[in-house]
């Protein structure tokens, strides 16, 4: 969720190192998993939480 927030304040760099350091911990970590795991209950945020996460290259 920091990710997704540092994306949409235009701080895709500081977005990018947390997700960098979330793949450390957990490689095989992908947005669609992601989503599975904190399911959104409207699919319009969960679209824009799938996009931002992209952004900062978290593997769809």
């Amino acid at each position: 969720m920091l990710a997704v927030a540092l994306v949409k304040l235009g701080q895709p760099e500081r977005a990018r190192r947390v997700v960098e350091g979330l793949v450390a911990i957990e490689p095989h970590r992908t947005v669609w998993g992601f989503l599975a795991r904190i399911p959104l209950p409207v699919e319009a945020i969960a679209k824009s939480h799938a996009e931002a996460l992209a952004i900062v290259s978290l593997p769809r």
